[in-house]
């Protein structure tokens, strides 16, 4: 009999709600989205009450916490988003040239406005942002962001739980320094760790292309195998068209082709130029939030593979 499923979620930068609160939101769209895509595998999800949230929006000493009251805003866009999910079916990956415009004007997407805001966005000084600067500025303050992390994968794999890991934003940031320490350091509570892996990671809106980003990693100093964690069994990169934090760039330089040469990667994808369908409730898209992540029928497909069985 196969292990079960831990599906382990966390979040990126700026305001959150409460940490039940956001895993109740994030868990209804991925819900929502398995159903789409396999109802028996989300049934499974539900009823083994597999996803946690490695919460950490409280480890800024000045971060604020979204009150119930922006959540609910928030929230209430939810069914218009799964709605649009609904009626896609599998139809988010956007082509090149000409037939996406014609893809973004038949969602009611102004592609152009996507593609200059990410342009205008090139220069984005990703450390000017606040809590990521106190991220690498304060040791304390980072090690008390990748606890709540840490925390969920000693829970999965001392429980026997195979780990599907779900990282938005900066939160991919916290991942890999988190599963690099579980492969090379040396203190008890990681070095007790050592043989576990994660067999799925996903990155969404992930900045872990740019070069800049990953010399600011724990690993950066480092070259062969110990620049690089040696316990992820899957990674898929999700970017999507007009994210100007993933900017829709590629891993497979940076990330995939030298940690497949190392053998310490079995199987790696990419989907750049997705679709991200969230608006506010003024109608302003924004391609980086991680609910329209979340929706990637991709996504869906390979948790709901993971449900049943291995890859």
């Amino acid at each position: 009999m196969k292990s079960p499923l831990r599906i382990v979620m966390i979040h990126g930068l700026a305001a959150k709600p409460s940490r039940k609160r956001l895993l109740e939101q994030w868990s209804e769209v991925l819900l929502a989205n398995l159903c789409y895509e396999d109802p028996n595998a989300a049934m499974q999800a539900e009823r083994d009450e597999c996803m946690r949230m490695a919460w950490w929006a409280d480890a800024v000493p000045d971060h604020v916490i979204q009150s119930e009251a922006e959540a609910d805003t928030t929230s209430a866009g939810l069914p218009q988003l799964l709605a649009e999910r609904e009626r896609l079916g599998s139809g988010f990956h956007v082509e090149a040239g000409a037939a996406a415009q014609e893809y973004y004007r038949d969602r009611g997407a102004d592609l152009m406005k996507l593609l200059e805001l990410a342009h205008t966005a090139q220069d984005l000084d990703l450390q000017s942002l606040h809590e990521l600067r106190l991220y690498y500025a304060d040791q304390y303050i980072a090690d008390r962001i990748r606890l709540p992390l840490e925390r969920e994968l000693r829970d999965a794999w001392s429980s026997g739980c195979r780990v599907a890991l779900l990282a938005h934003s900066m939160g991919s940031i916290i991942a890999l320094d988190v599963l690099w320490r579980f492969s090379h350091r040396a203190e008890p509570e990681f070095a007790d760790f050592r043989a576990a892996h994660v067999d799925y990671l996903a990155t969404l809106g992930s900045p872990l292309a740019q070069e800049r980003v990953r010399h600011l990693l724990l690993s950066w100093r480092h070259e062969g195998e110990r620049a690089f964690p040696g316990n992820i069994e899957c990674w898929e990169n999700f970017s999507c068209l007009g994210d100007v934090i993933s900017r829709d760039t590629s891993f497979e330089e940076a990330w995939f082709a030298p940690m497949r040469a190392l053998g310490l990667l079995t199987a790696s994808s990419e989907y750049l130029s997705l679709y991200n369908p969230w608006s506010d409730a003024g109608g302003t898209r924004n391609p980086h939030k991680s609910f329209g992540y979340l929706v990637q029928p991709r996504l869906a497909s390979r948790l709901a593979q993971m449900l049943y069985r291995h890859y």
